[in-house]
């Protein structure tokens, strides 16, 4: 009784060659089975979907072959249908965004690659290669991230998709950034931010943040962190678009860190508590993970030993941070170590930090290797700072190195 109600997926290109071999007609074998005909071509031609298990027993004895031998054992495989479906509801559903808030990103990854074909769209193709670049970017593997959102710039391009294109600059920008190309990446920025109409208000807004970034890489921290107090006022008053707490949170953390730089301690705890709320909304577990590395700073500026020292224990340094966020916060660390005179803290931070920037992190390496300057007073790391902020064009932080040796127990930031 149970098998009236069974149904199963079939072969249907080895049920054709069998029909054809004996020579049977298919409105002859519909008569046997109790079907009409139109039933049994939809059955053929993949109309329908599964067959009623006793149906195809039916055909098997028709046919004089086994029952196995007609059924398909792919029912929990997906069509190249399934797989379009899932490709455009990676981008609608944005799952960089709910995945990468959580750090996962080798199963975005893999998720991305498994729904990867050429018979896409070409905007969710685009779109997909330019996601699953930054989720590797995300893995430390820069040169193939590159690869792949050259690859969605290139579509973007040949098919006259703007959006696809500004997105892809976006990207190329952060890249450019990290690698310490200023100018590169503001190239980037200002030719995404010119194709305004194919700009969502997500990438409008992180393309004003990532100009304010480069701001700051420059070394002109006032400069920055008052052009990010605007955008951020900019982002908080528009209407909802997707991915909106995650640039939010990524604008409070600039201006945190851009307030402690200046030592502006009342507007960092502004900006601080701004990145708790937006990170518990979001539950976006970098900005959590960087709260308690802020507070190490902030409690070492002001001078607190002990408040520092226990601040210290709250920070989570197993969490899975990026190469380029391990640099950061190890760098952060070294300065608090610093402020409070612990220069053997300070040390093994800065090591820590020289470990994962390395050469291909220049202005994260450059970061440490001033702090390490300003424990050791060593003037030899003098000519290595000028070197890479001079390759950067970072010109403001060269003209600030001359006086950094005067008093470097009141250097708050680099």
């Amino acid at each position: 009784m149970v098998d009236k109600y069974v149904t199963v997926s079939i072969k249907r290109d080895d049920i054709e060659a069998r029909i054809g071999e004996l020579s049977l007609k298919k409105h002859w074998l519909a008569e046997q089975i109790g079907v009409d005909k139109g039933t049994f071509s939809r059955w053929l031609n993949g109309k329908i979907k599964r067959v009623r298990k006793e149906h195809v027993e039916q055909l098997s004895q028709l046919l004089e072959c086994e029952y196995g031998d007609i059924v398909s054992d792919d029912d929990d495989y997906g069509s190249k249908a399934d797989q379009r479906a899932a490709a455009e509801l990676i981008e609608t559903e944005d799952l960089f965004s709910v995945l990468a808030s959580s750090a996962k990103f080798e199963l975005l990854t893999k998720i991305i690659k498994s729904s990867l074909n050429p018979y896409l769209p070409k905007k969710i193709l685009g779109e997909l290669y330019n996601t699953l670049g930054m989720a590797i970017w995300y893995l430390d593997k820069p040169k193939q991230s590159k690869t792949y959102i050259e690859k969605a710039l290139n579509i973007g391009v040949n098919h006259d998709h703007n959006g696809i294109k500004a997105r892809a600059l976006l990207s190329l920008a952060g890249l450019a950034y990290n690698e310490g190309d200023l100018d590169t990446g503001r190239k980037f920025i200002e030719s995404s931010l010119e194709i305004a109409d194919g700009l969502v208000r997500r990438d409008q807004c992180m393309a004003k943040v990532l100009r304010g970034y480069e701001t700051f890489l420059r070394g002109e921290l006032q400069t920055a962190y008052e052009e990010m107090v605007i955008i951020h006022k900019d982002i908080s008053s528009a209407e909802h678009f997707p991915m909106k707490l995650e640039v939010l949170n990524i604008a409070s953390t600039f201006i945190a860190e851009f307030a402690l730089s200046l030592t502006k301690l009342q507007d960092a705890m502004t900006a601080i508590k701004a990145m708790k709320d937006t990170s518990n909304k979001a539950n976006y577990v970098f900005g959590l993970n960087l709260l308690p590395v802020f507070n190490v700073w902030r409690h070492a500026i002001e001078g607190d030993t002990k408040q520092t020292r226990e601040a210290f224990n709250g920070v989570n340094e197993s969490f899975l941070w990026p190469r380029l966020y391990k640099a950061k916060v190890n760098a952060i660390l070294a300065r608090s170590a610093r402020l409070i005179g612990d220069q053997s803290l300070a040390e093994q931070y800065i090591q820590q930090g020289l470990d994962h920037a390395r050469d291909d992190l220049p202005l994260h390496q450059a970061e440490l290797l001033m702090e390490r300057l300003l424990l050791t007073q060593d003037k030899a790391i003098l000519k290595q700072l000028t070197e890479i902020y001079r390759e950067s064009k970072a010109y403001r932080r060269l003209e600030d190195l001359p006086s950094l040796l005067d008093n470097p127990s009141n250097h708050r930031h680099l």
